[in-house]
C-alpha cells in the first residue's frame, strides 16, 4: 500500500460547470492508471459540491 495522498484536479469550463478528475490508483492486471471522473453542473455554487 502506498502512503501517497490521492491527487485530483477541478477544471472549470466556460459554461459555469466542473470537471472533477481524481487519479484512483493503478489497475492490478493491467497495470493501466485509474482515474475517477465526476462533472457538476452548472449552478448557483458548484464550487460546495465539487470536492476534491
Amino acid at each position: 500500500m502506498s502512503n501517497k495522498s490521492a491527487q485530483g484536479v477541478i477544471d472549470s469550463w466556460p459554461s459555469g460547470a466542473l470537471r472533477v478528475r481524481v487519479d484512483a490508483g493503478t489497475d492490478v492486471l493491467t497495470g493501466k492508471r485509474n482515474r475517477l471522473v465526476e462533472h457538476v453542473p452548472a449552478e448557483p455554487g458548484p464550487w460546495s459540491t465539487a470536492r476534491p
